[in-house]
This record gives structure tokens, C-alpha cells and sequence, in this order.
């Protein structure tokens, strides 16, 4: 793959096709790159990327050294994620939150402005679906609250890095299951009928005195104080977090107990490398034989590139999102 690379403000100065690179963005991920195998020394702030993809940023530091074998250079920087995480949205003066209502692009172009980068992002005018009263967290990250708000259209954030600048529009979620056919997807599940349904919370105090709270969970996952499954169907464990009390005990038993009853349905979806594949878009596996379909969203991507050979590989959170049994 070409890389090219420009200056501060932009300006193409040059493409190489021999480089090595490491670059990786999403959910939980770094949001940054290492480049190598450039001989030049190219100024802090140089911008890089791969022709009409979202693989690029900004170089934001340089890692001269010198070894037995001679000198070398790394450069180090932020992904355009990387930039958009770094930017923080914040409730205008006076107010609790930020409401916007607007098409998905023209929301992108405010969300731009009114973070000062306009000067390196260009958000397309192309039509797109309608965002009414959306309200976003406060003090959130650009990257996060983009992704959160279009997500609610069932769209993701397309990044394309082109001589100029770099666009970006919103795009409907892709299915690469559909794409690559669902039953050339691998996948591992786990059917599980009786997951923990009867949590005690153990919190602060000794003996008579310590604070117990029980928790419950129903057929469909639901979780209450009220128990509704006995006998053969009760599964109980207990959960011991001496360092709390009253409040804090009752959120952490509850939310314990939905983690546990996560575990009633699982799948792990094993997700082929896929150069296209981008954070928000999901991959959908299906077993005919055995009638389990298991979804998994795509939270981040790694990309790596050497010696001309490239691989772009794309994570999810460790499970399947959605596993359903037929």
C-alpha cells in the first residue's frame, strides 16, 4: 500500500511503499500508530496516510537512536480517531447537557466546528438520516459521542483520507456476515439453562451485624429482590465485597448478578481479516446444522504493515453481542 506523506498544513510531499507501520484504533484500543523504515526526518506535526482509507494521522513525536547496527528512526502519533478522541464535548454555559437535532452530517459538520477542527476534517453534505433532541453525555470524547450518536440511526463514522484533507460522513452498519456469507464465519457458543439466578451480597460488617443483600433473577433475566425460582432451578453463589455498603452494595450485587446472568446464552465469533472492516459495522455467523446465530460488533481495528505485506484485523469485545438458539 502507498503511504503518503504530508506536511503540517496538509500539503502532499511525498508517497513510499516501503515502510513498516502499526496502527490500531476503536474502543479500548490506542488510537495511534509507529511508523518506521523512513529514512527522512520528517517534522512533528507531518501528517501520513493510506490513500482513500481511515488509515492515517498525525506524527506527533520522533524516536531518534543509535545502536550497533546504526542509526534508526521511529515516528509516533495520533490516528484521525486518535485526534477526535482528544476533543472533548461539553454542555454549552448554563446548560446541563448538549442537545443537537440535525441530519447525521450536518451534525458531524457542528460537532467539527464547534471542536476547532475543521482545518483538518471535512464532513461531506451528502444526505443522511435525521438525529431529533439527541443529547449527549457530558464531558464526553468526540470520537465516543460520535459513535454514540450515530449509532442510533444504525450508522457508523466513515473516515477517508484524501489530498486535501480528510472527509468524513456517516454510513450505514455493514453485516460483513452477509457479505462473506454467514456460514464462513467461524464461531464457539455455549447454551447454558441455569446460569446464577440467587446472588448474597456480603458487604461491610461481621457476622450478625455484616449487611446482606440478596438479589434475584427470573426466567427472562430479570433482576429483582423477589425470588421466582426454586428447587432444581435455583442456582445461588455468593458475593463477597466487604469494602461495601448501602448504596454502593445494592449497585454492585445488582450489577454482578446481570454480568452472571450474561453467561446464560454466550458465543464467541472469530472475525477474518478484512481490509473495509470498520468500528460500529458487525459479523454475523450461522450454524444451520445446529441453529445458533451469533452477532459480534466490530469495536476496533489493527493494521499492520511490513516488508510490503499487509493485514487488517478487526476486534470485538471477547463475545458475540447477540446469540440466538432456533
Amino acid at each position: 500500500m502507498d503511504l503518503v506523506i504530508a506536511s503540517p498544513n496538509g500539503d502532499k510531499q511525498k508517497v513510499i511503499d516501503d515502510y513498516n507501520l502499526d496502527l490500531e484504533f476503536g474502543i479500548g484500543l490506542g488510537n495511534d500508530f509507529r511508523l518506521e523504515g523512513i529514512n527522512d526526518r520528517l517534522p512533528l506535526g507531518s501528517r501520513i496516510w493510506i490513500p482513500n482509507t481511515e488509515y492515517g494521522g498525525i506524527i506527533d513525536d520522533d524516536n531518534p537512536s543509535r545502536t550497533v547496527k546504526g542509526d534508526a528512526i521511529y515516528y509516533h502519533g495520533r490516528t484521525w480517531q486518535g485526534i477526535l478522541q482528544g476533543n472533548i464535548v461539553s454542555p454549552d454555559r448554563g446548560q446541563d447537557y448538549l442537545t443537537l437535532s440535525g441530519t447525521c452530517n450536518n451534525l458531524l459538520k457542528t460537532l467539527i466546528e464547534r471542536s476547532s477542527l475543521s482545518d483538518i476534517f471535512t464532513v461531506l453534505p451528502a444526505g443522511s438520516p435525521y438525529i431529533r433532541s439527541y443529547k449527549f453525555n457530558r464531558y464526553i470524547d468526540l470520537y465516543t459521542a460520535i459513535r454514540d450518536m450515530l449509532l442510533t440511526v444504525g450508522q457508523r463514522l466513515e473516515i477517508k483520507a484524501v489530498d486535501g484533507g480528510v472527509v468524513l460522513c456517516s454510513k450505514e452498519i455493514t453485516d460483513w456476515g452477509d457479505l462473506l456469507g454467514t456460514e464462513n464465519v467461524a464461531f464457539s457458543a455455549k447454551r447454558n439453562n441455569r446460569p446464577v439466578n440467587h446472588l448474597i451480597c456480603l458487604g461491610k460488617g461481621e457476622l450478625k451485624e455484616r449487611e446482606v443483600v440478596h438479589f434475584y433473577a427470573d426466567e427472562d433475566g430479570n433482576i429483582s429482590q423477589t425470588q421466582s425460582l426454586f428447587g432444581i432451578d435455583h442456582v445461588g453463589q455468593v458475593y463477597d465485597i466487604s469494602s461495601k455498603s448501602g448504596s454502593e452494595l445494592v449497585s454492585a450485587g445488582r450489577s454482578k448478578l446481570k454480568k452472571l446472568q450474561e453467561d446464560k446464552n454466550t458465543a464467541k465469533v472469530v472475525l477474518p481479516d478484512a481490509v473495509g472492516m470498520s468500528v460500529g459495522d458487525s459479523v454475523t455467523a450461522i450454524s444451520t446444522t445446529y441453529g445458533v446465530k451469533a452477532k459480534a460488533n466490530i469495536t476496533g481495528v489493527v493494521l499492520k504493515i511490513q516488508g510490503g505485506l499487509c493485514s487488517v484485523t478487526p476486534k470485538a469485545d471477547g463475545r458475540a453481542d447477540t446469540v440466538d438458539y432456533t
